[in-house]
């Protein structure tokens, strides 16, 4: 039987996106049941993964006939999305919806045309407006995107969700939000998928010792580690002052890698609490792989799932996490789970706390639920049902 086609929106690397990896990933899974063409904005993908995909470089106004599957990948992020906003108005399609809320995508293009305020108003009304009114009064800056606070008291996301034929969602938390909206869109919620790991030929002691070189980590040392981006709502300068708690009445300390790049918690770096930057995937892979617990806190959730906790799930490392939208979803026995309303002096105490035997099992828990749930063949199969119907 012939396979249907598909033309597939995403970013691809050399974006420096978690739905670039996502992408190709799930695009070796995809290709069992389609036939793909890409859809970039404007370039070629690097990613060898993605080279034997034909690829339509999007123009402004473009349509594109003949395809029986149009899908998108929606993120949050204005510089790698808002070509799909556009791309929508005259090829409509299904969206894979990876974060709820959408403010930064549509304030960030909103702001390029210079119509925020009236894009504010279309999706919230009054209330929206009134809402920056109050943020700005506390933080007079123009540039909205700036305004965090903001992000989960407005997604921003009714335009897109009702001019989708279908929509795929991560998380029943996403499901939830989306039809108390009064969405009468098909959804579809399927779960993120797991990603390959580059785990080349680095033992357990020479992980260490890569360590102990790029971000002077002694090889015995207790390490938490968070991965990806350093932003505030990944609670990363919480870690930070709890760690300096814990440090201050401890002769053995605890270090905290942040494996990423953002400026967030920089006034937090010392002998203990080190950034570094963004990574290749070598020592990506060797920074996850370094870490007895992976921390991966979250306040306030805009919908999204965590890419790099699946990463550090799969090798079997216990994770730290925050009890709110998917992440609440993962089973209690697989992670831990803190309330969002946990200060820096509980999360000291819990890491004062916490037994490594049980951890070991809970990671080995971790692994298994990953390789079982997040198989991406399996989540390619539910996805073609969704979009074909078969």
């Amino acid at each position: 039987m012939k396979k249907p086609t598909m033309l597939y929106a995403s970013p691809f690397w050399p974006v420096k996106s978690g739905i670039s990896n996502y992408s190709s990933h799930l695009l070796q899974a995809l290709k069992k049941y389609f036939t793909i063409t890409l859809l970039t904005d404007g370039y070629g993908p690097e990613d060898e993964r993605c080279k034997e995909f034909p690829v339509i470089r999007y123009k402004k106004g473009e349509v594109y006939e003949g395809q029986d599957v149009i899908l998108y990948n929606i993120g949050n992020q204005p510089d790698y999305h808002s070509y799909m906003l556009d791309a929508m108005e005259n090829n409509p399609g299904y969206i894979i919806l990876h974060d709820f809320s959408l403010y930064y995508l549509t304030v960030g293009v909103a702001q390029r045309n210079d119509r925020v305020f009236s894009e504010i108003y279309k999706h919230a009304g009054i209330d929206g407006i009134q809402l920056v009114k109050d943020s700005l009064r506390e933080k007079p800056e123009w540039d909205l995107l700036l305004h965090k606070a903001l992000a989960d008291k407005l997604p921003m996301n009714r335009g897109v969700l009702e001019s989708a034929k279908g929509i795929l969602v991560h998380s029943h938390y996403a499901e939830r939000c989306i039809r108390e909206m009064g969405v009468q869109t098909d959804i579809c919620c399927v779960n993120h998928l797991m990603t390959d790991m580059p785990v080349g030929n680095m033992s357990p002691a020479k992980i260490k010792k890569t360590a102990k070189e790029k971000w002077d980590i002694p090889e015995d040392a207790f390490v938490l580690v968070a991965a990806g981006f350093i932003g505030t709502t990944k609670q990363n300068v919480l870690t930070c002052k709890a760690v300096g708690i814990y440090n201050a009445s401890h002769k053995n300390k605890i270090y905290y890698l942040m494996a990423g790049d953002g400026p967030d918690a920089d006034p937090y770096l010392d002998t203990y609490i080190k950034k570094t930057g963004f990574l290749p995937d070598d020592l990506y892979t060797a920074a996850i792989r370094r870490a007895d617990v992976i921390m991966n806190l979250r306040y306030p959730t805009n919908g999204e799932t965590s890419g790099t906790m699946i990463q550090g799930m799969q090798l079997g490392k216990p994770c730290v996490t925050t009890a709110i939208g998917w992440f609440d979803e993962l089973p209690d026995d697989a992670v831990i789970k803190l309330s969002p309303a946990i200060t820096a002096e509980e999360l000291a105490a819990r890491l004062d706390r916490l037994d490594m035997k049980a951890l070991g099992k809970m990671g080995a828990r971790a692994r298994e639920y990953i390789r079982r749930e997040y198989d991406p063949d399996k989540i390619a199969r539910q996805i073609k049902a969704f979009l074909t119907g078969r």
